[in-house]
């Protein structure tokens, strides 16, 4: 095949067809001015030690591939690269970081390199096939994804991540074809506060048990957990609390009131706090319904997804043992989802009825830990406000400690 070799530095002011395979050869700069396109009828490979300072449109019906020494493109470029060929890949040996990139034509786009989008996202109509990469959107601009009926697919455990820096909603628009059965479902991340943070998510197609999450072993109140699919949600920079949204189609999904989440090692299955539902008019990808929970602290790839639960405005749970031995293992009597509720009082009695505990505002960064206590049963009483709701729990604990 025919090899379009360019050794120099170059500027894009017009239009340039190059109908052969091009390879780039640079070590200076490439530029593509705003009313530039560049358009490559076959692969794009990029070698050498320049940059493409791309602030117009490089149009690609091939693969790209990156075998420079750096991310291909300069940090301040404000152009796109648009993909409009049929099936087409991503790949080379360096991470690339995309301008802005496009998806048009035919098939989908596959991933082979972890890669950076520096400007936006859009994804048109076509599928973004991560594989077991990730792909990473730099810029804060919440509207920097759109999407009609286009997703990122993250099949074989791939991660679609993005920065945020305000208090807006992001938009992560997921699908998926394993199995045969196209299903389309979004989330959006809307951080409290505007510091830098990158959320992540990985969208699994398929029963949740079968990677090790069994739907059956769950809280005593979650009637029945989603056996379709599952998500994984990630928060690996920052600690900005946010709310997230999951999207799906009621109809085909089945009917559900309650986001969850895996906890493991002790019930499996746990509600992931208050779960808000909405339904949803006008969506193009039929996506009829939502559900929204709210984390207050950052986390690491936690399994969640749908549940239809026996109570929907109850969201703790109690354990009844604990064993403060200095172990690191259960030392302190948490409560689940105590701290989205910081209205609240708890009292812990003895057998006899004297309070040896009492505290307001209870969160698990202060957790009881049975200080000057004996082993026994003792009781608590935690009064809380669940939503503009005064509630009332009441129940034992068994405070091991070896003596």
């Amino acid at each position: 095949m025919k090899k379009r070799l360019i050794l120099f530095s170059l500027i894009f002011t017009g239009t340039i067809f190059l109908e052969a395979q091009a390879q780039f050869v640079s070590n200076g700069i490439l530029s593509v001015r705003s009313t530039g396109l560049l358009s490559v009828k076959n692969d794009f490979i990029k070698t050498g030690n320049g940059v493409i300072l791309n602030d117009g449109l490089i149009n690609i019906t091939g693969n790209w591939i990156n075998n420079s020494s750096g991310a291909a493109f300069n940090v301040v470029s404000a152009g796109s690269v648009v993909l409009s060929g049929d099936n087409q890949f991503i790949s080379g040996l360096s991470v690339t970081r995309f301008p802005g990139l496009t998806l048009a034509g035919t098939g989908a786009k596959t991933l082979a390199i972890n890669t950076d989008v520096n400007v936006g996202l859009d994804l048109t109509d076509r599928e973004l096939k991560l594989e077991d990469k990730t792909l990473t959107i730099l810029t804060g601009r919440a509207d920097a994804v759109k999407a009609t009926t286009g997703f990122v697919s993250t099949n074989t455990g791939g991660k679609f991540q993005r920065l945020t820096n305000l208090t807006d909603s992001y938009l992560f628009p997921l699908g998926s074809d394993e199995g045969g059965t196209l299903r389309l479902s979004h989330l959006i991340v809307s951080p409290k506060d505007n510091t830098d943070n990158i959320y992540g998510v990985t969208f699994i197609n398929r029963n949740p048990s079968d990677d090790g999450y069994v739907t059956t072993q769950k809280r005593f109140d979650v009637n029945t957990v989603n056996d379709k699919y599952y998500y994984v949600l990630d928060h690996p920079s920052g600690n900005t609390p946010a709310d997230f949204t999951l999207l799906y189609n009621a109809v085909n999904d089945g009917s559900f009131n309650q986001i969850v989440s895996w906890l493991k090692p002790l019930i499996g299955w746990e509600k992931a706090g208050i779960s808000n539902f909405q339904t949803i008019t006008g969506n193009t990808n039929n996506l009829d319904a939502s559900l929204t929970f709210s984390s207050l602290k950052s986390f690491t790839n936690i399994p969640v997804t749908f549940a239809g639960t026996l109570t929907n405005n109850d969201p703790f749970t109690f354990f009844n043992t604990f064993t403060p031995n200095g172990d690191g293992k259960n030392d302190r009597w948490e409560i689940k989802n105590i701290d989205l509720f910081p209205d609240n009082e708890l009292i812990i009695l003895n057998r006899w009825g004297a309070e040896v505990f009492n505290i307001k505002n209870y969160n698990n960064s202060k957790a009881w830990d049975g200080s000057g206590l004996s082993s026994g049963t003792y009781y608590y009483l935690l009064k809380v406000n669940v939503n503009g709701e005064p509630k009332v729990y009441k129940g034992f604990i068994a405070l091991l400690k070896n003596e």
